[in-house]
């Protein structure tokens, strides 16, 4: 199982979202995480989204600055609440893509949601 995905990210404020497919952060995996935007070719504000690493849905997302080269390290992994295009698109992913996420953290009730769609 890979340690995060990729997904688009139609918000004006983060150019993509890096969501962790289990118990382990992507931060954990910077240098990965960095080659896979270069790959893109992504530039701007990313948005980390923990959900699965650690089942909390109010310390859930983080804003750091990618430079299409490297992590910006001055501005790294501030705690942001994005708008509800974010956590829609996340949740439509993880919807289709349930196979690839360890969503144990999870309480039931919040697993039982994401298998159905529903932003959390």
């Amino acid at each position: 199982m890979r340690k995060f995905v990729v997904i688009s990210s139609s918000s004006e404020a983060f150019s993509v979202v890096v969501m962790a497919t289990g118990q382990s952060l992507p931060q954990e995996n910077l240098e990965d995480v960095a080659e896979e935007l270069r790959r893109r070719r992504v530039s701007g504000n990313v948005v980390f989204d923990l959900l699965a690493s650690n089942g909390s849905r109010h310390c859930r997302f983080y804003e750091t600055g990618f430079d299409g080269h490297a992590f910006d390290i001055r501005t790294r992994f501030k705690a942001v609440q994005p708008d509800s295009c974010v956590r829609e698109a996340a949740a439509q992913y993880l919807q289709g893509h349930m196979d690839e996420f360890d969503l144990s953290m999870l309480t039931p009730a919040m697993q039982f949601a994401a298998k159905r769609g529903v932003a959390l």
